[in-house]
């Protein structure tokens, strides 16, 4: 690193180093030549008395020192001013002016130290080596020299009885040691140009490499810093030399406080097992992936991690870059899960036992129906179609919340068959009853107990028609969907557990409402939300569904007056296996999945409830 410049050359402070130390150069030599000058004309002054002083040469001597000085004072303030190479340039071409004059007028004293003059002058003339960018100023200052050494001997051959021969040898000796010099300074100022031109772009290069590093420690920094999950550095002893923000937020400390110390200070180690192979594999391999390890921290809590590591070397000494990711909550949820799926496995598991027993119930009854119906001609044969319908709809029930809410209605189900049947079975034997007592010819007064065959056949089929839509399985997204068709059919699966008990009052809009949805999942959520609503009404009571049309959005409101929910359990009811029904009587998965399908149709859905005052569910869909 070079020294400080001096308060002059300030100017110079952003300039390249070259010119930095040129600048310096010349600065040095006008303060030197400046005391040099002032002594001179101090011993001048001091060792000549006034009657000495003011003889011609005398006289001249202290002119000329003093036109130096003065001409020395104008080449530092130029130099101040950014001009360096002009300013060395006059340095030069003065003091080799002044020199030249002192000797012309200076008297013959002078001319017993021609020969040291004249190698002044020379090293002089060699200025330009360290100054100027053109070689040419050298051979420039050789020739002003041998020109005014003409004109010097030529002066002196006159007043100092010269001889001839000698004057114009010593003329060519010295000019010849002059071409010589200017011909080496010329060579030298050749290669010192070139060494400069190739110092300033390795400067250049230096400093551009210097920058690109001071950019990449500065990027890395950054990136460091900013990362989301926890990194250190530290050395071969677990020493920290730097820590990002995440680090020190996970172990709750300052940046400084981190520094010099391991993490075992901080409380914070990894268990033995996973230590020991953590440092195997960072010894053999050089870097650690993905590796899962356990760590306690200074409250004894255990944190799952994944571990990354490598081996950097910074300054010639090895140290290691980790992070770490803590997966423990990862694995909190993945173990509730799995406790969540056994536990969905018991739950489906026993309601298919239950389905399987109601099913084997209603094949045996539906199996009499079909055997007592095979008399009763065309209408008999539709009643056998619903019921075949009855028996493949169940058939293919499906292990979701969906055959928990069937499981649920299967005994209403079989009562709700059971009326109509009755029906049947009582016209039947009244018919044949009749034909064994009139005979056939009174065929016209049977149409009364056709009617209520015709009656009973057509409520099963109502009933077998809303269950169908209710259960069958189909992904597609993009049906017509007529909502009051399907509101109705869910309150006809419901009827049984309506009857002596709910009224239900339908506010529905003006005008039918299709829209493209789901059938079967559309009905398994209003199944689920007004069965909810029948059981919260413990006696009686009304369920009151209003539809309307609100811009581009569909809205659905089902409104009870039961015991309602309290405020504390509104934002929980939706999720999966949270019930508020006594054991074994829900499976706290009709909300969940009821929120899953709205969630897949685009829809929302929100709860208000009162407790003693009822509740009501809004549902919200998007309507073009």
């Amino acid at each position: 690193m070079s020294k400080e410049l001096p308060k002059l050359l300030r100017t110079y402070k952003d300039s390249g180093f070259v010119i930095q130390e040129k600048s310096r150069l010349i600065y040095y030599i006008c303060v030197i030549a400046l005391t040099a000058v002032f002594l001179l004309l101090a011993f001048q002054l001091f060792s000549h008395p006034l009657s000495e002083f003011l003889y011609r040469s005398t006289l001249t001597i202290s002119g000329s020192l003093l036109i130096l000085f003065v001409l020395l004072l104008v080449c530092l303030f130029l130099l101040s001013k950014g001009h360096y190479i002009l300013s060395s340039h006059l340095l030069a071409i003065f003091v080799m002016l002044i020199t030249w004059l002192i000797m012309m007028l200076g008297g013959d004293k002078f001319l017993a130290q021609l020969n040291y003059i004249i190698i002044g002058l020379m090293i002089l003339s060699m200025l330009p080596l360290i100054m100027a960018k053109h070689r040419y100023s050298v051979a420039l200052y050789s020739v002003f020299n041998i020109f005014m050494l003409f004109i010097f001997l030529t002066y002196s051959a006159d007043n100092y009885d010269l001889v001839q021969s000698s004057k114009w040898n010593y003329l060519i000796s010295v000019s010849v040691a002059f071409v010589l010099v200017a011909l080496l300074g010329m060579g030298i100022c050749f290669i010192n140009k070139k060494a400069f031109e190739k110092a300033e772009s390795d400067l250049v290069g230096i400093k551009k490499v210097g920058d690109d590093i001071k950019q990449s420690n500065e990027l890395f920094k950054t990136l460091f810093e900013s990362m989301p999950i926890s990194m250190s550095l530290a050395d071969m002893n677990a020493k920290l030399i730097m820590v990002n923000k995440a680090f020190c937020k996970d172990l709750g400390i300052k940046p400084e406080d981190a520094v010099g110390k391991t993490t075992a200070d901080f409380g914070v180690t990894m268990t033995p097992e996973h230590e020991q192979k953590f440092v195997e594999k960072l010894k053999k391999d050089g870097f650690v992936d993905n590796l899962e390890v356990s760590v306690v921290d200074k409250d004894g809590a255990r944190h799952d991690l994944y571990f990354y590591a490598t081996v950097l070397t910074i300054n010639n000494q090895k140290a290691v870059l980790s992070s770490n990711i803590d997966v423990t909550e990862k694995r909190q949820l993945e173990f509730k899960l799995k406790e969540y799926n056994t536990k969905l496995e018991e739950l489906v598991k026993e309601r298919t036992e239950d389905l399987e027993a109601s099913n084997e119930e209603l094949r045996a009854t539906n199996e009499e129906i079909i055997e007592k119906s095979k008399i009763i001609g065309s209408k008999n044969h539709e009643l056998s179609e619903a019921l075949e319908l009855l028996k493949t709809t169940q058939q293919k029930l499906i292990q979701t919340e969906k055959m928990a809410s069937l499981g649920l209605l299967t005994a209403g189900v079989a009562h709700e068959v059971n009326n109509p049947l009755n029906y049947i079975m009582g016209a039947y034997s009244a018919l044949e009853n009749y034909f064994q007592e009139h005979g056939s010819n009174e065929a016209a007064k049977t149409d009364i107990l056709l009617n209520s065959i015709a009656v009973g056949i057509e409520r099963i089929s109502n009933i077998i028609k809303g269950l169908n839509q209710f259960s069958r399985q189909n992904d597609s997204m993009d049906e017509a969907c007529d909502l009051h068709a399907i509101i109705d059919n869910c309150i006809v699966i419901l009827h049984n557990k309506l009857k002596h008990k709910v009224n239900i009052v339908k506010k529905y809009f003006n005008e039918p409402i299709i829209l493209k949805c789901n059938i079967s999942q559309f009905h398994q959520v209003f199944v689920n939300i007004i069965m909810n609503a029948i059981q919260a009404i413990p006696d009686k009571g009304t369920i009151e569904i209003f539809t309307n049309i609100e811009g581009e959005r569909l809205i659905v409101e089902i409104s009870d007056d039961g015991v309602g929910i309290e405020e504390n359990l509104l934002a929980n009811i939706a999720d999966p296996f949270f019930t508020t029904k006594a054991p074994g009587a829900g499976t706290g998965l009709g909300l969940s999945i009821t929120q899953t399908i709205i969630n897949d149709h685009n829809g929302e859905m929100k709860f208000e409830s009162k407790i003693n005052k009822g509740t009501k569910v809004t549902l919200s869909f998007p309507y073009k």
